[in-house]
């Protein structure tokens, strides 16, 4: 749904619109826990937002040029890209940085040859009930959707053995799900 239809339907009905994109942002939103997580739902956010910001200036009255030295100002929406760039830079650094930390970590475990099992699936297949299960844990879990968000790995002590592995419950990227 493009940025003049939500605009038309909300004068229409006078009622907020949102689109599924925005509204699988809110529900992320509102259930993050990490910083990793809290980061790239900011940094999907930005990218909802950039092919917005030039169809929104058209759309909101008042957004004219900026007056400037000479009277050669530049446009506020040319501000707020400009300014939404700079957050994507600053967020992608930030998030290349916990992936470099995510990296160390793992290769600490590849370095005690120590066996890595993970559990992916679906929304609402039993992840962390299962994970729950073998850990004897109590991470959060719901019917509700996207529960839970972000990577939980522990170590797992095998029953008939003195062994053990690292076990992680995983979600895809959210950008990823964002364009499924």
């Amino acid at each position: 749904m493009t940025s003049r239809q939500i605009h038309n339907l909300e004068n229409l009905t006078n009622v907020p619109v949102i689109d599924r994109e925005r509204l699988i942002l809110d529900i992320f939103n509102s259930r993050a826990t990490t910083t990793e997580a809290k980061l790239q739902i900011q940094l999907a956010e930005i990218k909802y937002e950039m092919p917005r910001v030039r169809e929104n200036a058209k759309l909101t009255p008042g957004s004219r040029e900026r007056p400037g030295k000479g009277g050669m100002g530049e446009y506020s929406v040319d501000v707020k890209f400009r300014d939404l760039k700079r957050q994507m830079s600053f967020i992608k650094e930030k998030l290349e940085d916990a992936k470099r930390k995510r990296h160390l970590y793992q290769q600490q475990r590849v370095k005690t040859g120590m066996p890595v099992v993970s559990l992916l699936g679906y929304t609402s297949s039993g992840k962390t009930t299962l994970f729950n299960l073998l850990t004897i844990e109590n991470k959060e879990r719901s019917s509700s959707l996207f529960t839970t968000l972000s990577t939980t790995t522990r170590s797992l002590r095998l029953y008939d053995r003195n062994d053990a592995v690292v076990l992680h419950i995983r979600l895809a990227l959210l950008v990823d799900l964002l364009h499924t």
